[in-house]
Parts: structure tokens; sequence; C-alpha cells
């Protein structure tokens, strides 16, 4: 063999792993300076955010073009979030009951968390049918009795449904049998962990994309009335609309712009409820935890949090900046607590949406004359806190209410198809982002209370 021969079989190797060094040293560079940027624009993200949606109005108010091509994205966003939301939830809750089931009283924590999301599960469920009852001007009594008995067998069914077929809850199922596996497996149990903290690191990239999202959102409100008033003509049923009143302020669903005064008048609503909601939770928070500082939370986290979760209308998506952002400026709370409540909230916290399933009903029931009163709502208490553990925190969740509230409502014929029409179609985009920002916002404030539990009773 040749001098130039061995040279080229022992230097091409060596070639190749610099190569290689070089490639990752630059992505390194790369990462380091969009960490960099996204820091450095961390406390503009609100001004920023704001700009967006402007932006966004701005162009949907001049290009039928974009707003009609941000629509279909919106659409296309929803349908290919089902692929991503399992895989997030599931590298969250993973390594999180694999910590749990290796913990001696880890029973107590899990135990003790799921009875009070359960409470206030239910306590969301009650505010938010007084509220609807209150601003609506609903009757106490309705002049018919509702199918509660058929409404609650088609929830129960609708459930059993879910439980089976929803790519979510495998995800739930996976990570259990995956945490039970680890236990007897040590290098698992330590990569899903690993995982989890490359979850939380993720998440702080994703804030500076925040902006972009929100432009997105305003060119898509100028194509959700035009598209909403052609389905319902074409379903023949915009003669029959009533129009929505709240507290003096009458709607006409029969009309472009009528549609979309009453798509921001529920979505305000929804808005109004949670924030109502998320404020009593911070009251409580600052009398219940030692040193929480409300200011702290709202200029540290609410504010920075916020607005991804407001455009992107997805708890799971968010999930990883809820986590980095909860361990940075609340780090009392433990990693532990921090993953169970973050992680298991984008699907069993959601009291936003709760809130948003009663604002609907009763706005849409209004719409189409269906009998809608106070003691309806509080009837369907029960269906509804039944029927959402089985909702992940994704975008248009509320479609699994609406065949069985319209049930619960004893609905048929043009005035269901009108129900089902408006409720899934009017759910869309604000109302999404209300409710979103309320659920993984009451996380943060879950944890804290969860951890001072913790410390109080000993749970550990």
């Amino acid at each position: 063999m040749t001098k130039s021969k061995v040279w080229e079989i022992t230097e091409a190797p060596g070639r190749a792993g610099e190569s290689v060094g070089v490639l990752w040293r630059a992505l390194g560079r790369i990462s380091a300076r969009y960490r960099a940027a996204s820091d450095n624009l961390e406390k503009f993200i609100p001004w920023l955010s704001i700009s967006g949606l402007a932006i966004g109005l701005l162009l949907g108010a001049s290009s039928e073009r974009f707003s009609n091509g941000i629509n279909s994205m919106v659409s296309g966003f929803i349908d290919g979030y089902t692929w991503v939301a399992p895989v997030v939830i599931f590298a969250i809750l993973a390594p999180t009951a694999s910590n749990i089931l290796g913990m001696r009283k880890s029973g107590a924590i899990a135990g003790y968390a799921l009875l009070a999301l359960s409470f206030r599960r239910l306590l969301a469920c009650i505010w938010a049918a007084v509220f609807t009852w209150l601003v609506l001007g609903l009757p106490v009594f309705a002049d018919q009795s509702s199918g509660v008995g058929p409404a609650l067998t088609g929830s129960l069914g609708s459930l059993a449904d879910t439980a089976i077929h929803s790519p979510y809850l495998w995800a739930i199922y996976g990570a259990i049998v995956l945490a039970l596996i680890s236990r007897r497996y040590s290098p698992l149990s330590a990569a899903l962990n690993r995982g989890a903290s490359a979850i939380e690191h993720a998440g702080s990239y994703l804030l500076i994309l925040t902006p972009f999202f929100m432009i997105a959102v305003g060119g898509y409100l100028f194509a959700l009335p035009a598209a909403i008033g052609g389905e319902l003509a074409d379903n023949g049923t915009t003669s029959d609309l009533q129009n929505l009143t709240v507290v003096g302020f009458s709607f006409n669903p029969n009309s472009g712009t009528g549609i979309l005064g009453v798509y921001l008048m529920i979505a305000f609503l929804v808005g109004l409820c949670s924030i109502l909601w998320h404020a009593g939770w911070l009251a409580w928070t600052k009398y219940a935890v030692k040193g929480f500082s409300i200011k702290h939370y709202l200029t540290k986290y609410w504010i920075r949090i916020y607005p991804l979760l407001w455009a992107t209308s997805s708890e799971a998506l968010s999930a990883p900046l809820n986590l980095y952002l909860v361990k940075k400026h609340f780090p009392q709370v433990t990693p532990e607590v921090r993953r169970l409540v973050v992680g298991m909230g984008s699907y069993l916290n959601i009291n936003g949406t709760l809130i948003a399933v009663f604002v609907f009903m009763g706005a849409v029931a209004t719409i189409v004359g269906a009998d809608i009163s106070l003691l309806q709502l509080m009837l369907a208490v029960p269906l509804v806190f039944l029927l959402a553990y089985s909702v992940p925190g994704i975008p248009s969740e509320l479609l699994l209410f609406a065949g069985p509230l319209a049930a619960f409502l004893a609905l048929d014929g043009s005035t269901l198809s009108a129900f089902l029409l408006l409720y899934i179609g009017l759910q869309v985009g604000l109302s999404d982002s209300f409710r979103t920002g309320n659920n993984s916002t009451d996380d943060c404030l879950f944890a804290l209370q969860i951890e001072r539990a913790r410390e109080k009773r000993g749970l550990t």
C-alpha cells in the first residue's frame, strides 16, 4: 500500500469528524444567539403581541386572500395538532408518573392534587352556569323540561367512545404503562427524566414566535363571519335565528356583521368569566401561599405566557414554556409537583374550557330559540363535569360537548342543525384563546397551592 493511499484512509475519517464538529459548533452558536434574542425580547413580548394582532387585523381587512389563507392554515393546524398534542402529553406525563411511583408517599400527593382539581372543576361549572344566567338574563325555570336522562346516557356513551378511540387518552395510557416499566428498569427512568428536562428547556425557545401567531389570529377574524354566514345559508337556518341580547346590547346573527358581533360578544363573555375566575384564585393564592406576590406573578410569569396561550389556543403546545416559566420564576415549586401539575393540567385543569362550555350553551341556545334557564344550566353541571375528563387541551376541544348538550336540550330538526353549526363554528379563535389562557395560567397557581399543601401536610 502506498503512502498516499494510507494517508487517504487515515485522514478521511478525521476530516469527517472535524466537519461534524464544525457543524455541531455552528448549530450551538445559532442556538445560543436565538436564545439570547429570545431572552432580550422577553420583556417586549406583550407589546410585540399586540402589534402582531394589529398587523393581522389590518392585513385581514385589506386582503381577502390573506384572511382566507389564514383560515385554511388554522384548519390545517387544528387537524395536524392531533399528532403533536399526544406526543407532548406523553413526554411530560411518563417521567412524572415514573417519579411518583418511585416515591414512598407519592400516592398522597397525586391523590390530593386530583381531589383538589375535581373540587375546582365543580366550582368552575357552577360559577359559569350562574355567570351565564346573569349576563344573558335567562329565566330561572324553562317552559319545558329538558331530557336529562337521554342527555346523560348520550354523554356517557360519548365518554366511553372517547376513552377507546382518543389518541390523547392513548398517550396517557402509554405514559402510565411506560412509567410502570421504568420502575423496574432504572436506565429507562433516567431517560424519561432527561426527556422531561429537554421539554422544559425547549419551552424557552417558543417565546419569540408569539407575535407571528398573533398575526395569524388577527387575519383569522375576517374569514370567520363570511364562512359561518355561508354555511348557515346553505343549511337554510338563517331566518330562524334569534337575536342575542347581553345587558341591553342586541346582535342579529342573520347578517355577516351580526355574526361577527355575536362572535365577539361570546368571546368577550368567555374572557370576562375566565378573568373573574382567575382573579378569585389569585386572591386565594395570595392568602394561602406565604410570600406569594401578585405583582411578581403578573409581571414575570403571566404576561410572558398568556400571549402564546391566547394566540395558539393550545395548552399542550405551550406546556414546555409553562414548565420553563414556572421553574424560572417560582423555584420553590419542586420538579415533581411542577411536572405533575403542569403535565396533567393540560387535560385535567381545564376550567376555562368548562366556562366556555356553559357560556356557549346559553348563548347558542338563545340564538336558535331553544328553552334555556338557570335550572337547565345547573342540571348540565354533572354532565359537563363528567364529560370534561375526556377532553385534552387542544384547539376546538368544545366540539366534544356540542352533541351531548344538544341532546340535553332535546333539540331536533333545523334547530339541532343550527345549534351544532353555531356551537362548533363560533368557538374557534378568540373564545378558544381566552379559555386556553385561563387553563394554563391556572396551572401555575395550582402548582403553588399544591407545593404549599405538600409542605404543610408533609406529603413527600
